[in-house]
């Protein structure tokens, strides 16, 4: 049986806002599940990490995922 394991991700996105350029840098941790793809985990860290900056539309510049521990 597998269990559920942490990644680390950090995602860089670019929008802009008046015309002006804004790129911000967030990270956190996610469980990810047995049978889960990156491209799903993508999806679900690309769509959270726009939410908490706020950018409705916006081009992802740098995705890293890789598990948590060392």
């Amino acid at each position: 049986m597998h269990l559920p394991t942490v990644h680390h991700w950090i995602i860089t996105l670019r929008w802009e806002v008046a015309g002006t350029p804004v790129r911000r840098t967030v990270e956190g941790t996610v469980l990810i599940e047995p049978g889960q793809t990156r491209q799903e985990a993508y999806r679900q860290l690309v769509a959270a990490a726009a939410d908490q900056v706020g950018a409705a539309e916006s081009a992802v510049e740098f995705f890293a995922l890789e598990p948590d521990q060392l």
